[in-house]
């Protein structure tokens, strides 16, 4: 029964991820059309840093709310309230590293940009907790609609901005759009108002703060190359190394994301059965090797392609 609940999350996750980044996808290739390449590179690497400093401050609590068999009143009110204060946290990093980070890059655009996006882990801080419910029930339909809405909402404001001014300003306004967006959707399906408290600080940091050490890495992973190629060859360099990856994680995040989120709310389900934990977790990993590896090889195959059909700005 369970096994059956996943393939149906999962599906209903793909399709949504699937209009999510087809959203995605031809908004940042309209936008780079209207961009010259170190516009477009230097928005991005703007972007990169603040998703790195907002890594390393990050506190995934609302993901440890699924270890809970029945999270409380108390629970949720704690997991926002640590939530809103790893976001002011992020901002006041962001807001003290802005003009620092700009003399490093020799950039003084950085300063506004870095200081406006700092507004975005704030934004997403603010989300209810009580909406992390549905996707432990496995219904995912919620977080589709915030998805999509949210992509839609980032889609317009970045197109709109771009097209009529070709101003590279176009990126992180979408972004900030983006992150209120998501905000509204969490409260519209769980329109309860949290309260500040630290009474379950213990459960929620503690479990939390591992996952948070996991999240630092792979966001310094994810985003180390942008930095470098901003600091090495320019602005211009990193907007031709993030275009790419701005492909390449349009595809991770439709192929891994609906499995992994899927994933995990079931395997939270399973955590007092061992044996059957790691029966389940064998057959997912190698289900999931067999469905990604085509993905990867067919990038590879199709990544002329994509060049020809993607560029920047002539100007």
């Amino acid at each position: 029964m369970l096994g059956k609940k996943v393939a149906v999350a999962t599906t209903v996750l793909m399709i949504g991820t699937v209009i999510a980044n087809v959203i995605g996808f031809a908004s940042m290739i309209i936008v780079a059309r209207h961009l010259a390449p170190e516009d477009f590179g230097l928005a991005i690497t703007a972007l990169a840093i603040v998703l790195i400093i907002g890594a390393l401050t990050d506190l995934p609590v609302s993901t440890s709310l699924y270890h809970l068999k029945t999270p409380s009143d108390d629970d949720f009110n704690t997991a926002w309230t640590l939530s809103l204060l790893r976001g002011l946290v992020a901002m006041l990093v962001l807001l003290a590293m802005a003009y620092p980070l700009s003399a490093l890059y020799e950039d003084a655009r950085l300063v506004p940009l870095i200081a406006a996006l700092s507004i975005m882990p704030l934004g997403f801080s603010l989300r209810s907790m009580y909406f992390e419910r549905y996707a432990m029930d496995l219904n995912f339909t919620p977080s589709i609609v915030e998805r999509v809405f949210q992509k839609l909402a980032s889609a317009l404001t970045a197109i709109a901005i771009a097209t009529t001014t070709a101003s590279y300003w176009a990126i992180p306004v979408s972004m900030i759009v983006a992150s209120f967006a998501s905000l509204l959707i969490t409260y519209v399906y769980a329109p309860r108002l949290p309260r500040l408290s630290l009474k379950s600080f213990k459960a929620i940091f503690g479990y939390s703060i591992w996952l948070s050490l996991a999240g630092m890495f792979n966001a310094i992973t994810w985003r180390i190359e942008i930095l470098t190629a901003g600091k090495l060859i320019g602005p211009a360099g990193a907007g031709y190394i993030g275009l790419g990856a701005q492909f390449t994680s349009r595809f991770r995040e439709f192929a891994v994301g609906p499995i992994r989120q899927s994933l995990f709310s079931a395997f939270s389900k399973m955590q007092e059965d061992p044996a059957r934990l790691r029966v389940a977790y064998g057959a997912s990993m190698a289900t999931s090797l067999a469905l990604l590896a085509p993905i990867g090889v067919g990038m590879s195959l199709l990544s002329g392609s994509i060049d020809a059909g993607a560029h920047f700005s002539p100007k």
